[in-house]
């Protein structure tokens, strides 16, 4: 009934961009099911872009698209298996055909969704709580101390519940939402990148585009140089 709701709830929205368009906002959406350990998000959205890719041939293109979404979904699964994540990722980046590209994509999606299906059966509801309040409060200074208050638990015995449920430490996690966030408005916007570091709360756009660098391998500037590339190739085919 879930994975219903989710596909009817972006069905209008979708029914007017390309398969291009479509697929990039599919793949969002599995970022964003991965970053908030959402099963069900994940099983739609995956099922999602089986239909689209199905209409894109370019293996170019797909790798584009892919590869943000591939090292997401690496970062959770390297602490169950660090071998096959290398495996997997050098299979891709080896892949010259669409077809392999997302049946690697597929099986890590699949790994990542029942990883956290039995993570799901244990997780503190006070976790629940800090997720959503850090993907509410992303764009202002959030500290420990202050998702402690959130929860009535101490900072100490919250970092320590987080990092064991969800693998994850907090700053760690907070910095991988503020990032996406911040790709999404390098996508989508023409925002100055000093505005979009401010929305995503940092002040310092140095820092911004130095943890930005360290997280996607580029610059912001680059980043966005880069999509507007695709844009132009895509409005010359």
């Amino acid at each position: 009934m879930n994975q219903s709701y989710e596909r009817e709830k972006n069905q209008s929205f979708m029914s007017h961009l390309s398969s291009l368009e479509k697929m990039e906002c599919v793949v969002k959406r599995l970022e964003e099911g991965l970053i908030c350990k959402d099963a069900i998000k994940m099983k739609s959205s995956l099922s999602e872009l089986h239909e689209h890719t199905q209409d894109l041939s370019s293996p170019h293109y797909m790798k584009f698209i892919l590869s943000p979404l591939l090292r997401e979904m690496c970062r959770f699964l390297e602490k169950e298996n660090a071998s096959k994540v290398k495996r997997m990722i050098i299979c891709f980046y080896g892949a010259d055909k669409s077809s392999a590209m997302m049946e690697i994509i597929d099986q890590g999606c699949k790994e990542a969704i029942a990883l956290f299906e039995r993570q799901k059966g244990f997780v503190h509801k006070e976790i629940d709580s800090v997720i959503q309040y850090i993907l509410c409060h992303y764009q202002q200074d959030i500290s420990v101390d202050q998702l402690a208050e959130v929860v009535c638990r101490t900072p100490s015995y919250l970092s320590s519940i987080f990092k064991k449920e969800t693998g994850e430490n907090l700053a760690r996690y907070i910095r991988q939402v503020r990032m996406e966030k911040a790709r999404e408005l390098l996508d989508e916007s023409y925002e100055k990148i000093v505005d979009i570091a401010r929305e995503v709360g940092y002040q310092n756009v140095s820092y911004f585009c130095q943890i930005f660098r360290e997280t996607y391998g580029i610059s912001p500037k680059r980043y966005r140089t880069r999509c507007v590339k695709l844009v132009n190739m895509r409005e010359m085919d």
